[in-house]
């Protein structure tokens, strides 16, 4: 079992989220995979491991606008965060899970008014 350092962000994640896929490449890149609790998980983790699986590849279907450099620029995290929450080897911290359910929200408020939905 992996432990998270001392920066992890809750200390109460035993595991990283792609720890609850099988395979854990399948985090952030197989729409149909679903997280199963894995040993030394825990419900909640799981959970939480499926949202963040859920907003990376909904990011990834956008295609990938900004760049996860760009938002880090602008909402303060470095590129390696948001590279390693990308791929499941640590989970989101609040900073990142804002910044990007900002860019799905604006793309889907752009794709509404494109549509010719209501403002």
């Amino acid at each position: 079992m992996r432990l998270p350092g001392g920066n992890h962000i809750d200390r109460r994640r035993r595991l990283l989220p792609r720890d609850y896929f099988d395979p854990p490449d399948a985090f952030g890149f197989v729409a149909g995979a679903r997280a199963r609790p894995a040993g030394g998980g825990d419900a909640t983790s799981t959970m939480v491991a499926q949202i963040q699986h859920d907003l990376v590849l909904a990011w990834r279907a956008g295609g990938c606008r900004p760049s996860g450099a760009a938002l880090g620029r602008r909402f303060g995290f470095s590129k390696q965060t948001w590279s390693r929450a990308m791929l499941g080897q640590r989970w989101m911290g609040e900073t990142l899970m804002a910044a990007l359910l900002h860019v799905l929200r604006a793309s889907a408020r752009s794709a509404n008014r494109t549509a010719g939905g209501s403002r």
